[in-house]
C-alpha cells in the first residue's frame, strides 16, 4: 500500500505545483529522486526479497533483475524530466511499472513457487517497457471535455472497474490495457 500511496502523492504534488505555478528545476529534481526511490528501488528490492524465498536457480540471479529494474526506472525518470509535457510521453510510466511488479507480491506463494520465473520475467518486461519508445497517455488534463479526453476517461473507468473486481491485482490487468489503449488499438481519439 505504500507504493499506491506514493503514486497518489506523486500525482497530487505535480498537480498542486502546476496549479500554484511553483514548478522549479529543484522541485523537479527532488520529485525525480523520490520517484526513483519509491518506484525504482523499493519495488525492485521488494521483488528481490520475495524471489529469495523461491527455488535457488532464480534466487541467485534475482539481484541482477532488481538492478536492471532500478536502472530502467532511473533512466525513464531522467527521460521524463528532460522532455516537454505533452499529452503523451515515451515509455511505461514508472509508478505503473512499480505497482504492476508489486502486484506480483500479492500472489499466493505457491503460485510463485510453481512459476519461479514469473518475477524475473515480469521485472525484465517492465524494465524494457519503461525505456521503450512507446507513446503512452499522460494523465495531465488541460481541459476536461469528453472529446479531448476519451482515452483518459476510458482508462479511469476501466481502472475503477478493475479495482472493484481484481483488488490487489488491479495493476497486473490494468497495465496491459493501458499500453493497448496508449498505442491506439482501442478508444482511438478523433
Amino acid at each position: 500500500y505504500w507504493a499506491a500511496s506514493a503514486a497518489v502523492f506523486d500525482f497530487l504534488d505535480g498537480l498542486l505545483a502546476r496549479a500554484l505555478s511553483v514548478v522549479s528545476p529543484f522541485g523537479q529534481a527532488l520529485d525525480a529522486l523520490s520517484d526513483a526511490i519509491s518506484f525504482g528501488l523499493m519495488p525492485a528490492w521488494t521483488a528481490w526479497q520475495i524471489q529469495q524465498l523461491l527455488p535457488i536457480g532464480t534466487a541467485v540471479v534475482s539481484p541482477l533483475f532488481a538492478f536492471v529494474f532500478t536502472g530502467a526506472a532511473v533512466f525513464r525518470l531522467a527521460q521524463f524530466t528532460t522532455q516537454p509535457t505533452p499529452n503523451t510521453f515515451r515509455g511505461l510510466p514508472t509508478p505503473m511499472a512499480a505497482l504492476c511488479l508489486l502486484s506480483l507480491t500479492a500472489l499466493n506463494p505457491n503460485t510463485l513457487q510453481q512459476i519461479p520465473i514469473l518475477i524475473p520475467a515480469t521485472t525484465t518486461a517492465l524494465s524494457i517497457l519503461m525505456i521503450a519508445p512507446i507513446p503512452c497517455i499522460a494523465f495531465k488534463f488541460k481541459k476536461f471535455q469528453w472529446h479531448d479526453n476519451k482515452q483518459r476517461y476510458f482508462l479511469i473507468a476501466a481502472f475503477g472497474m478493475l479495482l472493484f473486481v481484481a483488488k490487489e491485482y488491479v495493476f497486473l490487468l490494468f497495465t496491459p490495457l493501458y499500453l493497448f489503449v496508449s498505442i491506439g488499438k482501442l478508444v482511438r481519439p478523433q
